[in-house]
């Protein structure tokens, strides 16, 4: 779900919480690896369910332009900026980079520390990671499953074309 207002925070801690009066959630008894073995209603279940972190993308217009009212709701654990997504919103899609996004981007990470909700940031190096230790950032995703894999079939194919010598078929007949 994209956020872009309170509703739809509040909604995405609804989803997520057991479906028992203390906890006001619409989550009810069903099989999932964070409960094995504990299969449904047991009280370790809902106590699963309170365990479960809740993060939102903030990564359209609406949403930043509400973030405090968001980061207030309960429930609300932690936060991830999305720029890609920030930047289309904006009508500026590829200015994820820009001065202009990288600057609400700071303001984001700055605004939810100071409302007590962690943010991630995205890194693709160990030394992106300083910019935001330094901000006060102490979680973060390092790389993603599809940028990793390609970037491993990238190097191992081109690496394979090289040693069996068909590095000129690439583009025509070998496409990664």
């Amino acid at each position: 779900m994209d956020n872009r207002t309170v509703e739809d925070a509040r909604q995405c801690v609804r989803v997520v919480r057991a479906e028992t009066p203390e906890d006001g959630g619409v989550f009810g008894s069903a099989a999932r690896r964070f409960a094995y073995p504990v299969y449904g209603g047991s009280p370790q279940y809902v106590q699963a369910l309170r365990d479960v972190v809740v993060m939102l993308m903030i990564e359209k217009k609406p949403a930043v332009e509400h973030l405090e009212e968001i980061l207030a709701v309960p429930g609300i654990d932690m936060i991830q900026w999305g720029g890609v997504d920030f930047s289309m919103s904006i009508g500026k899609p590829g200015a994820s980079r820009s001065p202009e996004v990288k600057a609400v981007k700071r303001q984001v990470i700055e605004t939810a520390l100071k409302m007590g909700v962690q943010p991630r940031a995205e890194i693709s190096s160990i030394e992106q990671a300083q910019y935001y230790l330094d901000l006060g950032v102490r979680h973060f995703c390092m790389g993603w499953d599809t940028g990793i894999l390609h970037n491993w079939w990238k190097t191992n194919g081109e690496q394979l074309r090289k040693l069996v010598g068909t590095e000129s078929l690439v583009g025509e007949q070998f496409a990664l």
